[in-house]
């Protein structure tokens, strides 16, 4: 090897590796200082493409979830309304059980029926008025809806949730159909009641069976979720140990590089 008196090539080469290393070493702070492993297109373009659509679908999981408690929220609303209409028809058929009796006056049954005619009174109320958001629930305006609890536009990611008319005139207790004035109508009213109640029951019984599919809808979608966001966490985040060593070891070759420099222009 020659002998040179000027900066020869050995320093450049020097100057370049440390050139190198300082760009590897920005490269390492942007990632420490971000904590991810992406920062832009350019360091993983396919790998910023799966996690943007990873991120997209998180997204959608989260409103799926959200639709979810909603649709929860509005059925535990229709059946709390019907489980009170429920409690109306149990006292009505113990009024029609005592206005039955032979040993009532027609002036105690008239009083009886009175009752009666306001607790009918009460469930026209409570299907009127019982509504989630504006959406009326148990007067037959409704008998329908889906609740999206997917994040795709197929029939697969929606629940359909029925609903039913449940006033008194629906049930066949009205007081123009029913009438506790007199023992006959009292016994007719018995077995009347009694279809109320079941279609009550049933009613009930059919949203507690959606209100279970919505919570398994929840589960399924918060599992999906957390392996989307595992999924683009291994694309988008650094892994913090491996690069706070890389730090370190840069820092060493680039401060070895800089006294190499240093060196040779002293010699």
């Amino acid at each position: 090897m020659s002998n040179t008196i000027n900066f020869g090539v050995s320093p450049y080469r020097t100057v370049l590796s440390i050139n190198r290393v300082n760009s590897l070493l920005a490269d390492n702070m942007e990632r420490l200082s971000s904590g991810l492993r992406v920062n832009r297109a350019a360091d993983d373009p396919s790998g910023l493409a799966v996690a943007t659509k990873l991120a997209s679908k998180d997204s959608s999981a989260a409103a799926a979830l959200r639709n979810i408690s909603q649709g929860t929220s509005l059925i535990a609303t229709a059946e709390g309304a019907m489980g009170e209409i429920g409690n109306i028809l149990d006292r009505m058929r113990e009024l029609a059980v005592q206005s039955a009796n032979g040993t009532l006056t027609s002036s105690q049954r008239s009083d009886i029926d009175d009752e009666y005619e306001e607790l009918a009174a009460e469930i026209d109320r409570i299907s009127a008025s019982t509504e989630y958001n504006d959406i009326n629930l148990t007067d037959g305006t409704t008998s329908s809806l889906s609740v999206q609890v997917g994040i795709d536009g197929s029939s697969s990611s929606q629940i359909e949730l029925s609903f039913s008319d449940v006033d008194s005139t629906a049930l066949s207790v009205d007081t123009s159909s029913l009438d506790l004035s007199t023992a006959s109508g009292a016994s007719s009213a018995i077995t009347a009641i009694d279809d109320a109640i079941d279609t009550i029951a049933s009613e009930r019984a059919s949203l507690g069976a959606s209100q279970n599919r919505l919570n398994a809808a929840a589960n399924y979608m918060t599992d999906m979720r957390a392996a989307t966001q595992a999924g683009r966490s291994s694309i988008m985040d650094a892994d913090m140990a491996f690069e706070i060593a890389e730090s370190s070891r840069l820092q060493v070759i680039q401060a070895a590089g800089i006294a190499a420099l240093a060196q040779a222009r002293n010699i």
